[in-house]
């Protein structure tokens, strides 16, 4: 409402505020009088899509008023000229200046009508970010379980018989270099007189060649003892002999059998890099 002219209620309920002109509390207090109202609607969520359907949802209600000469873009109920005035039985809200008629016009732009886009813009990319997140946590959860399945397969599996048999695990070795410099370089022997390059390298006789990860000398159970033909935790424990580096027995019970203490020194030694291996991944 606005003087004695304008005074319809066109909000009905006695909702609608009468505005004084020039009065900054005027227009705070009618806008406290129309949000008394709004706060009794169910409220939604805020989100990107719901900000930008309500701003279409308004620009939808605009409507141009008046001829070629005299154009407005007004919300609400104006009188029978393109302006909005004090004129009874009306109520509205002049956009002329932010909706060009012509191609001259240069539209301003309304400052609330910003804030709301920037704040969905921002929004949007907090959905992005959470749309990320979930599928990295997803990601995560499933390296997870990987991991504890390679680990769990490393303690329940028998060792490779390159660890059981150091020969085996010598040759390997050697296979890997295929250039006679490179092969004596590594303390094993080229065994060819006529080809450089090839699968000539072998490992040399005697205590120079070691497989890496083969528990040797000290560290190693002495040559005779059987730790499997022992069947009670007991006797497997009292086996006689210097016990591996680390390891207070020559044998230990080991998933219900007597085994080289040796073998669970390698499981450990494999659960360790599987470990390493997946803190590498998550960072």
């Amino acid at each position: 409402k606005f003087g004695g002219t304008q005074n319809t209620d066109v909000c009905e309920t006695g909702a609608t505020p009468t505005l004084t002109i020039n009065n900054a509390n005027s227009h705070k207090a009618a806008y406290d009088t129309l949000h008394a109202v709004c706060k009794k609607y169910p409220p939604e969520k805020i989100t990107a899509e719901l900000i930008e359907s309500k701003n279409a949802a308004l620009k939808g209600m605009l409507k141009p008023k008046g001829d070629s000469g005299n154009m407005a873009m007004v919300l609400g109920i104006i009188g029978t000229t393109h302006q909005c005035k004090k004129v009874a039985a009306t109520a509205c809200a002049d956009f002329t200046k932010s909706s060009p008629f012509k191609n001259s016009d240069t539209p301003e732009t309304i400052a609330w009508n910003v804030k709301m886009r920037k704040a969905a813009g921002k929004l949007k990319k907090a959905d992005e970010a959470a749309v990320i997140q979930k599928k990295t946590n997803a990601a995560l959860r499933f390296y997870a379980k990987r991991a504890r399945s390679i680990i769990k397969r490393l303690l329940l599996e028998k060792p490779p018989e390159s660890e059981k048999h150091p020969a085996v695990a010598q040759q390997q070795q050697c296979n890997i270099y295929t250039t006679n410099s490179n092969c004596t370089e590594n303390k094993s022997k080229w065994d060819s007189s006529t080809e450089k390059t090839g699968n000539h390298c072998k490992p040399k006789n005697g205590k120079e060649q070691k497989s890496p990860g083969t528990v040797t000398g000290d560290g190693a159970a002495k040559p005779g003892v059987n730790c499997s033909s022992h069947v009670t935790k007991e006797a497997c424990e009292a086996v006689p002999g210097t016990p591996p580096t680390g390891k207070a027995n020559v044998c230990g019970w080991i998933e219900d059998k007597c085994k080289d203490s040796s073998i669970l020194l390698n499981k450990q030694f494999a659960l360790s890099v599987v470990s390493a291996s997946f803190v590498a991944l998550l960072f």
